[in-house]
């Protein structure tokens, strides 16, 4: 994803209205609540680019395309790594037919479950 187009999709997700110049938001990882740092440069036109930042823009119906406001979570590093992590895990186990219950230490995976609603 394109610099430019990571600043379009945060204008329209969080109603950015910046003038014009070099800015540093703050913004919170959607599951844990993490405040991230990014730095944004806006033009005279209204249009921007992302310049550094420790979010990531997940699309959560998997498709690259779709980045309707309401197709993208903002995540920290960790919680994007343990959302694909767990859809790893979620294939597998439908794959070979099996829930998570079934497996020998789900004690350990309830809590992430109910916490994060997976």
């Amino acid at each position: 994803m394109l610099p430019k187009d990571r600043y379009s999709i945060l204008k329209r997700k969080l109603n950015l209205d910046l003038p014009a110049g070099k800015h540093k938001i703050t913004v919170e990882c959607e599951l844990c609540k993490t405040k991230l740092s990014v730095h944004v440069e806006v033009y005279r036109t209204g249009n921007g680019q992302v310049l550094g930042s420790d979010m990531v823009l997940h699309h959560i119906d998997g498709d690259k395309e779709n980045n309707n406001p309401e197709n993208i979570m903002i995540l920290c590093e960790t919680c994007h790594r343990m959302l694909h992590n767990w859809g790893e895990i979620q294939r597998w186990l439908d794959k070979i037919g099996k829930k998570v219950e079934d497996l020998p230490d789900c004690r350990k995976l309830k809590p992430l479950i109910k916490r994060y609603g997976l």
